[in-house]
This record gives structure tokens, C-alpha cells and sequence, in this order.
């Protein structure tokens, strides 16, 4: 998995893709720092009787201007965590999350504060750790070279710096560049907290920016990271503490697109709990790495329903990525909620830019950049068409050509849209010159993939199709239902399944608390278990069967 792009300047050049740029994204206002009693948080829960991870998503669902939450459990047994806690955090969050109206997601917050460093991980089901007994992945301690490995490894995950001291992670903002951390991480906190704040009524202040020039100094290095705004709840807190909110341009709200979103670094650090930032250069959003053989244009719009949050100022900073010198000012505008400047560069200059937003009232908002590199000549464009299908377990794509002078395509995939890998490739002139292509990816996961063509021709130059994404729907195991439903004692669950194995089954009541927790082992074809459930109170409940990393849920009522 690569999340970016490596820092090189390639003598072919990369033509960021038309379909990325038309997407219409919306703006998503979340936390996904916070804790349970699962690991030290809920301090309060005597009082308040919230205390699980589910309980946790039932309150913020209540927070105003607030749409998802996530939960990163401290990883280690000093602050309480425990391997099969992980587990049902993350079977609360499938059971709580409502896609089109909240999103919950589970994770964990890697590290210790003293000569290490806290790392928050999304996207892996495995507990990472160093505890006898206590983990699923391990990892020692204090080696951040190989958390970064694993991360780097699992294309579904993503990282993000929680409150980075000076010296943390093995002293990464002064040591040699790496790019299996940048590919790791997408983000790095400007503000973080109060972590411990009892206030539910929004009205803390904007925490300290003692961390900017943390994530100043990783842009000068190379590091290609967003900023984030995140509030580190120990109490039962959530979303209600100050109205700062990290902010992600997403496609629609649901988790695979939340967290795609942050993948592609399309989020911004803001004080302000509604305020909409558009940063575009050529029309890319922010997140965006890009080759462009015209002058970068810089357009910036922002809108916010508040009448009273006029903006002050709107400064673009910008900065060479792998110089080592902080970015400086390119161009400001004050007084105004809207600036369009194009900054003339010479052929072969690489640049990152990024706002730096003041409100009226003193909120500040930063933008994660936008990393721009100018070719030396006009972009070769090949007239190509690129569709994909989902197959049974696999997706197809096709592909018709209509350059006759290629001599090799190959078939790049990505999980977040915005970087790419080559999966296969086609080499043979008969088959270049007839001009249809057929691929197969073999390996696709649940959620969005996206595909396209890097086509080289006989000259040498190289351009790309347009980006095909294609929605996987994982049919390794299909619920097809429960009954009788409502039921009184036993319960009977038909599941389908293209393989034999261990099926889990968790089973939560209304308010997320796991109440029993089974296993079978299941055939390949349709299977009925019937349990008894005679023991719990009569209610609603959610039933998650999973079956490796396949998740399914269903409804069920006891009268």
C-alpha cells in the first residue's frame, strides 16, 4: 500500500486524474481522539453511567455540528486496555455506526508518553502491542520504524500524530526523512484537547497551537501530512467540550468514505465548528498531489452560516518539500472570503501549499496542502476508457485504447484515490495494438478501490487514464436473516458463505453493551444456528456475525 507519492521528480510526468477533480465532496465535522472506560477514559462514569464505547457514540450522537466519532483506546494494560476490550470496542462501533446519519469508528492510540511518543491508528482490526498476552500485532515498545512497516502494510489503515512532543517517535522531525512513516502517517495535531475538561457546554477555548511547528517542521522534510484538531476525551465529553472540530471533505458520510478522506488527507484543522473551506489548485483539493505543466492556479472560497464569523485574513503559505526551511507566506488577502492567485513557477519546481485561515473573532483554520509539481513540457494524453465490475470475489476491468504506439500499460490501484500501486500489466504488442484489455484484480477489500491506466508509449512518454473507482461489496458472508423475529427464547440465523470457517457472533443490546458472545464453525453454503437467548431481558438487540475481517448485522427484538 502506498499512501503518497514518493518525493522524486519524474522525468515522465503525472497527470493528476479529470475524475478526482469533479468530485463534489461534503464537509463532515468529527473527533477521532477519545477514550473509553475500556482504557482510562469515562473517568466520570460513577456519575454518568457512560462508560463503554458504546455508550460513548449514543452521546455524541447528541452533540451539536458533530458527525462522527472516533474511539483510540490507549493500547497497553497500564491504562486499563485489554486484547478482547479491542475486540468489543470495535464490534460497538460496527453495532452503533449509522451510515447517513453518524459514523463511529474504533481504533487505537499507539505508544507512551515518556521517550516514545502517541500515535493514533485507524483500519486495522488487530490490537498493536508489546504486552505479554496483550496484543494481536506485535511491536516493541519503542520501535516506531516498524509500527510504521505494519501500517505502511495494511492499505485500509491510517495514523496521525496525537500531540507530538519535540523529540517523539524516535526524534523523526530532526532525523533523515522516511518514507514508510509518510506513507504511515496522514496527519499530525496543531491543537489537541482539553483532555481532561469536564465542560459539555462547547464553551472551552481553542486549545494551545504548541504543536504547529511540529507539523511545519515534517512539511520541510518532506512529509507529506494534514493538520488536525482533536480532543483527547478522558471524560464523558464528546464533541461538547469547545466547538474546534476536524473537518474532512468526504463523498458521502459513511466510515469507508470518512476514512478514505483521511487517507487522502482531505481534512482541515478549525476552530470554528461549521465553517466550509474550499482550497483548490487546478481544481484538485486539498490532500492533492499533483503534476502540472501550467502555472499552479490557487483558488480559495469560504462559507459559513454564522453571520458574525467574518474572516480577518486568508494567508497561503507555501514551501519546498525535503528543503528543511519552514514555510513562508506566498500571498494573503484580508477582509475577504474568497482569493484566486496563480504562482509563476519555473519547469521542474516542486512546491506545497496551505492556508492559514483567521476568523473575526480569532479562530483559526489550517488547511492540509496541496503538493505541486511543474513538468517540463505538455502532458501526453492518451485517449483511453476504463470500466470495472465486481466479479463474484474479484473485480473486472476493461479497457479499450485507441493509441496504436504503446508499448506497455499497466493497471495502478488505490485505496484512497489519490496515490497508486501498479497490480498488473500488459506487455504484448498483438494485444496493445488490438487495443482491448481486460484486468483482474484478485485482491479487492470491502469498500471503494480505484483504478487506472499508466500508459507508456514507444517514445517514452507516459500518461494516465482517468480514475474508475468501483464499489466492492464483500460477499463472503451474506445474513440473509433471523426468525422468528420478535422471538421469545430461541433464535434461529440462517448465513450463507462461499467458505467453511469460524463464524463470531456479538450481540449488543439497544444501548451498544455487549450481552453474550458465541462461536460456530459454518460450511461453505447456507447454514442455520439456532441459540438460545432465554436469558436476556426483552428488548431490542443488534446481532454482528463475523467472519475474518467480514462483518454483517442484523435487528432482532425479544418480547
Amino acid at each position: 500500500m502506498i499512501k503518497k507519492f514518493y518525493s522524486v521528480v519524474f522525468t515522465a510526468v503525472f497527470l493528476f486524474s479529470i475524475a478526482a477533480k469533479s468530485q463534489t465532496y461534503q464537509y463532515y465535522y468529527g473527533n477521532i481522539h477519545a477514550h473509553s472506560a475500556y482504557s482510562d477514559g469515562n473517568k466520570d462514569a460513577a456519575n454518568t453511567l457512560y462508560s463503554t464505547p458504546g455508550d460513548n457514540y449514543n452521546f455524541a450522537k447528541q452533540s451539536y455540528n458533530f458527525n462522527f466519532l472516533g474511539i483510540s483506546e490507549h493500547n497497553h494494560s497500564q491504562a486499563g486496555l485489554q486484547l478482547a476490550d479491542y475486540a468489543k470496542g470495535l464490534s460497538s462501533a460496527d453495532t452503533a455506526n449509522r451510515d447517513g446519519q453518524f459514523v463511529c469508528m474504533y481504533g487505537m492510540e499507539y505508544g507512551v508518553i515518556n521517550n516514545g511518543g502517541h500515535v493514533i491508528v485507524y483500519g486495522i482490526d488487530s490490537l498493536i502491542g508489546w504486552e505479554t498476552g496483550n496484543y494481536k500485532i506485535f511491536n516493541s515498545q519503542y520501535n516506531y520504524a516498524t509500527l510504521w512497516r505494519t501500517l505502511a502494510a495494511h492499505p485500509t489503515s491510517f495514523a496521525t500524530f496525537a500531540h507530538p512532543g519535540s523529540t517523539d517517535y524516535a526524534n523523526i522531525a530532526s532525523s533523515v526523512y522516511s518514507d514508510t512513516a509518510d506513507m504511515a502517517v496522514v496527519g499530525s495535531a496543531v491543537r489537541s484537547g482539553g483532555a481532561f475538561s469536564t465542560t459539555t457546554n462547547y464553551s472551552d477555548g481553542a486549545p494551545g497551537t504548541s504543536y504547529l511547528s511540529f507539523w511545519r517542521k515534517l512539511l520541510a522534510a518532506g512529509y507529506k501530512l494534514g493538520p488536525t484538531i482533536d480532543h483527547d476525551n478522558h471524560y464523558t465529553t464528546f464533541g461538547r467540550t469547545s466547538q474546534s472540530r476536524t473537518v474532512v471533505l468526504s463523498q458521502q458520510l459513511n466510515r469507508d468514505s470518512i476514512m478514505a478522506a483521511y487517507r487522502a488527507m482531505r481534512f482541515y484543522a478549525s476552530d470554528d465548528w461549521n465553517t466550509q473551506v474550499s482550497f483548490t489548485i487546478d481544481a484538485s483539493p486539498m490532500g492533492s498531489v499533483l503534476t502540472t505543466s501550467t502555472d499552479p492556479t490557487i483558488d480559495v472560497s469560504i462559507t459559513d452560516p454564522d453571520a458574525s464569523d467574518a474572516i480577518s485574513s486568508i494567508q497561503v503559505y507555501y514551501g519546498v518539500p525535503g528543503s528543511n526551511a519552514l514555510s513562508t507566506v506566498l500571498t494573503s488577502k484580508t477582509n475577504s472570503k474568497t482569493l484566486s492567485f496563480i504562482h509563476q513557477i519555473a519547469p521542474g519546481a516542486r512546491y506545497y501549499y496551505y492556508l492559514e485561515i483567521t476568523q473575526a473573532d480569532g479562530n483559526k483554520i489550517w488547511t492540509s496542502p496541496i503538493w505541486v509539481t511543474k513538468s517540463f513540457g505538455a502532458l501526453p494524453i492518451e485517449f483511453i476508457k476504463l470500466r470495472g465490475l465486481q466479479k463474484r470475489e474479484t473485480i473486472e476491468l476493461s479497457a479499450s485504447v485507441f493509441n496504436k504506439n504503446l508499448a506497455r500499460v499497466e493497471l495502478e490501484k488505490s485505496f484512497t484515490g489519490n496515490d497508486f500501486t501498479t497490480i498488473s500489466q500488459v506487455t504484448n504488442a498483438d494485444v496493445l495494438v488490438a487495443g482491448s484489455l481486460i484486468f483482474t484484480d484478485q485482491q479487492p477489500v470491502g469498500g471503494y478501490q480505484y483504478y487506472r491506466l499508466k500508459c507508456f508509449d514507444k517514445s517514452g512518454a507516459i500518461s494516465y487514464s482517468p480514475v474508475e473507482t468501483v464499489l466492492f461489496i464483500d460477499n463472503r458472508i451474506v445474513f440473509e436473516k433471523a426468525y422468528p423475529n420478535p422471538f421469545e427464547n430461541n433464535i434461529n440465523l440462517v448465513i450463507s458463505c462461499v467458505k467453511q470457517g469460524k463464524l463470531l457472533v456479538n450481540i449488543f443490546n439497544a444501548e451498544g453493551r455487549l450481552s453474550k458472545s458465541f462461536d460456530k464453525n459454518i460450511f461453505a453454503g447456507r447454514n442455520v444456528i439456532t441459540e438460545s437467548l432465554q436469558n436476556l431481558p426483552p428488548g431490542t438487540y443488534f446481532i454482528v456475525a463475523q467472519m475474518d475481517d467480514v462483518k454483517k448485522q442484523l435487528t432482532i427484538v425479544k418480547k
